[in-house]
């Protein structure tokens, strides 16, 4: 067996070696403190997900963290909301060989339902479930072949197909753990508040770009809170808060690219002092960026060879062309109507969106959420009640040319409008979507050329010259391969400086190139 040298380029970068997507779902049991009055009808429950680690060792990885629930109820008598709260702890775990003890792991937990039911006056169950996706990254080269080395022998004779691509493989990941903490004031149109319940917070990526060998991103923490007004009734505040982080990297190319995911650790809302009026509220969250740089760089690469009089067997590998697929924002209502005769007021709506769905199909993308909505409504006599129910929203359809899947990374609930008539209740939820299409992007390259030589018969009888017309699409390269010539031979013997000068239709005369030595 004789192998053709072949020269290789070698691209260090990181590696995704394993994923993760699970859903899971976890039960647990919360009792009525002594001191609280019995649960009358739970009012709305949520839940929040948080990671607290992630491990890997030989051939196993896991994500690990705890549900954080709050319950919230009204008693008997019809008085001021209770809220209870509960620590549920998950666990995603999973089992490859590829998997290794110094892998860099990237992460992302987010409850996606939760729900609770009284067992008794005392006592509530609670069911949340979790969805946790995750990367393993490892260091690896990329080794790309991209000539042969000619030592005068069989090689020589051996006609290689160049063709370049530009790549974008991630290079290096980063984690850096941060705080936002502010002081935030309830706008006019809202009452003042006495107790917060709960935070409903979302952390968005605006802007990410690297300045020297750092990346500095820029977001939004978007943060919804059910408080208890100052006059003991309920009321659900949207606030938000801007912050910026900077990520040291070792060393970052002009043309590097970034995917930043946030992942929360921990979120914290509680009253400032009274001075304020019922208004400012401390805000404190947690969280961790994990940070994945990509270079941007063209690559020369065999895509095929041949030689005249020998057969060749030609060694091949996959690599991912093109780059990072920028996000894009979608965006869609849910609908609802609640027939609740003896509504009088809205007192607050909290959707919960599941987990959403992607599709692709003849280029038209097409993306579909379901949404669990809670709507807190008072009677005519002030008491506030609860009604749940779901509904579907879908996207239009949207052009994604060029793309082999789509991926709904993230989906964000808006503020609802409400409007009340005639005991129907009608609510609108604005939803968010990032969406994230990959192009078609997979290569193949040679990485080894081999040839038994000896095992051949003789070429067949070939004709010195053939003159042929070349089709539409035709390249170069498959009349030289199809009538054992060469590229650089055929443009030579038809005086072409460039294959793009040959038109459809062109007569060509192509010589044939003189037969491997055997």
């Amino acid at each position: 067996m004789m192998e053709f040298p072949l020269t290789a380029e070698k691209v260090s970068c990181a590696r995704c070696a394993h994923n993760i997507d699970v859903t899971r779902e976890e039960t647990a049991e919360v009792a009525v403190p002594d001191a609280c009055p019995d649960i009358a009808e739970i009012l709305c429950v949520h839940a929040a997900a948080f990671v607290r680690s992630k491990e890997t060792d030989t051939g196993r990885g896991a994500v690990s963290g705890v549900i954080k629930v709050e319950l919230v109820y009204a008693p008997p008598d019809g008085g001021r909301a209770v809220s209870l709260d509960a620590e549920i702890p998950f666990t995603a775990q999973t089992a490859d060989g590829a998997l290794t003890r110094d892998m860099r792991v990237t992460a992302l937990a987010r409850a996606v339902a939760c729900s609770a039911r009284a067992g008794n006056p005392r006592k509530a169950l609670i069911n949340a479930a979790v969805r946790v996706r995750a990367s393993f990254y490892t260091d690896c080269e990329l080794r790309l072949y991209h000539g042969a080395e000619d030592g005068g022998g069989d090689e020589s004779r051996v006609e290689l197909l160049y063709e370049t691509a530009e790549i974008c493989p991630p290079v290096d990941v980063r984690e850096r753990t941060f705080v936002i903490s502010d002081e935030l004031t309830l706008p006019q149109e809202y009452p003042p508040i006495g107790e917060v319940l709960f935070a409903d917070v979302e952390l968005c990526v605006t802007d990410a770009k690297a300045v020297g060998s750092k990346l500095v991103f820029k977001g939004v923490a978007y943060i919804a809170l059910l408080c208890i007004s100052d006059g003991g009734g309920l009321v659900r505040a949207p606030l938000n808060t801007e912050f910026s982080q900077i990520v040291e990297f070792d060393a970052l190319a002009p043309e590097s690219e970034f995917d930043v995911s946030l992942m929360l650790t921990g979120a914290y809302a509680e009253l400032r002092s009274q001075e304020t009026g019922g208004r400012g509220v401390s805000v404190e969250i947690h969280a961790a960026a994990q940070c994945v740089g990509f270079e941007r760089r063209t690559v020369k690469y065999i895509a095929d060879a041949f030689a005249p009089g020998l057969e060749l067997e030609c060694e091949y590998t996959e690599f991912d062309a093109g780059g990072l697929a920028p996000a894009r924002a979608a965006e869609c209502a849910a609908h609802v109507s609640l027939n609740l005769p003896d509504a009088v007021d809205v007192v607050a709506v909290i959707p919960g969106v599941f987990t959403p769905e992607a599709s692709l199909s003849d280029g038209q993308a097409r993306v579909r959420c379901g949404v669990e909505v809670t709507c807190l409504y008072a009677d005519s006599e002030g008491r506030v009640h609860s009604a749940r129910t779901s509904a579907d929203a879908e996207c239009a359809p949207f052009e994604a040319p060029g793309a082999h899947s789509i991926e709904a990374s993230r989906a964000r609930a808006g503020e609802a409008s409400v409007s009340v008539s005639g005991g129907v209740v009608d609510l609108t939820i604005p939803l968010t979507f990032e969406i994230t299409c990959p192009p078609a992007s997979r290569r193949r390259a040679i990485t080894a050329i081999t040839c038994d030589s000896a095992a051949l018969p003789d070429a067949p009888e070939l004709p010195s010259l053939t003159v042929t017309r070349i089709k539409p699409h035709e390249k170069l390269w498959s009349l030289a391969k199809r009538y054992g010539s060469g590229v650089r031979l055929i443009m030579e013997a038809n005086g072409v400086a460039k294959e793009s000068d040959v038109e459809s239709g062109t007569l060509l005369l192509i010589p044939r190139r003189r037969p491997a030595r055997r």
